[in-house]
């Protein structure tokens, strides 16, 4: 088992109560718009895109899990407006183009 120094301790610790300080003062509609940002991320980085920058990071079954969580919080986010959503939606379906061609 790895040893972990006091230090990396309190960096942890630290970054926890930062964390809970942020997320107790975020709504939750940008909670969720930051989770999609970061799942639509994620995606292209698993399906290694862009290939000069990613492609040691390719694993298309997290990329899959990353799209498929990303249009599960879409279905749930009824509380976006229109136009949010539809960005959502086209970038989702972007990225199931990409996840189809990377296959």
């Amino acid at each position: 088992m790895a040893k972990i120094d006091k230090s990396d301790k309190k960096t942890k610790k630290k970054a926890a109560e930062v964390w809970r300080l942020f997320v107790n003062k975020m709504p939750v509609k940008d909670l969720v718009i930051n989770m999609m940002t970061n799942l639509i991320t994620t995606a292209y980085v698993k399906m290694g895109l862009p290939e000069e920058r990613n492609k040691q990071y390719k694993d298309l079954e997290q990329a899959k899990q990353a799209i498929d969580c990303l249009d599960g919080l879409l279905g749930a986010a009824d509380f976006l407006s229109e136009e949010e959503a539809g960005a959502f939606r086209q970038t989702a379906a972007n990225l199931k183009i990409a996840y189809a061609s990377a296959k």
